[in-house]
């Protein structure tokens, strides 16, 4: 049977207008000029819908992934400056934690008073972590962003067990945790320079100078490699190395 060739022109409409709207919804997803907010419910739609491809889903959790490290970054960048007793000035970024800085002293004196500022750095910091995890369980394909999410996590917490006055059940769950978050980080992407280098200060804050250092010199060892470190950073990696021989009662 013959179709008129109305019904021929609004299927093909049809299905044009599907595609535009697939081509619209990924390329809100993936344009960086695009409001954060935006790109974020884009690539979520895109990740829920069983109209888009595997390989446009797969783009979505890429991107979403990376604009979730973004968001975390920023909030371990903010809990780390209330740390410092300093006010951070978020502007209108986080409604939410706006309101709780409005509680803050400009300039903090009392002990009470610097408490709260560390109060909130730990549920801030606590907020990075549940940013990082989201991102992890989208588990995107470029195996550098993953690696660098569970590595991102992983020092997060041991920053936040860096925090503890005493060594409780709590403080060693959490220290685990970040030395697990640490070890995949590497076993996902061995050539990264910053996961040696995390891990090799976790280990200097427990005074694991042996395992800082082998850490340092697999560090130095994958430098060229890794494009993504400064050339600068090598003579840092370098001094460290010698301090932790030093350490270790070795001599260069």
């Amino acid at each position: 049977m013959k179709l008129p060739l109305t019904i021929i022109l609004c299927v093909a409409a049809c299905i044009s207008g599907v595609t535009y709207a697939r081509a619209d919804e990924v390329s809100q997803c993936v344009t960086e000029t695009v409001p954060i907010a935006e790109r974020i419910a884009a690539c979520s739609q895109i990740i829920q819908n069983k109209d888009f491809s595997e390989s446009e889903k797969e783009r979505a959790r890429n991107a979403l992934a990376t604009l979730l490290q973004s968001n975390a970054r920023f909030l371990a960048t903010y809990a780390h400056r209330l740390l410092s007793f300093k006010k951070p000035n978020l502007g209108d970024w986080s409604p939410q934690l706006k309101a709780l800085e409005s509680e803050l002293d400009e300039n903090p004196e009392s002990s009470e008073q610097k408490q709260k500022y560390i109060a909130l750095s730990f549920q801030v910091y606590n907020q990075a972590i549940r940013t990082y995890s989201s991102a992890i369980d989208l588990q995107p394909t470029d195996k550098a962003l993953l690696s660098h999410l569970y590595s991102a996590r992983g020092w997060t917490r041991h920053l936040i067990s860096a925090g503890f006055t005493e060594h409780s059940e709590e403080f060693l769950n959490i220290s685990r945790l970040a030395l697990n978050d640490l070890d995949k980080s590497i076993e996902i992407y061995p050539d990264s320079v910053q996961n040696y280098l995390r891990r090799s200060r976790y280990h200097v804050y427990y005074e694991n100078h042996e395992r800082a250092l082998s850490d340092i010199d697999i560090a130095l060892s994958v430098f060229d490699r890794d494009k993504t470190v400064p050339k600068s950073l090598e003579a840092d990696l370098r001094a460290l190395r010698r301090a932790l021989r030093a350490k270790s009662g070795k001599n260069d």
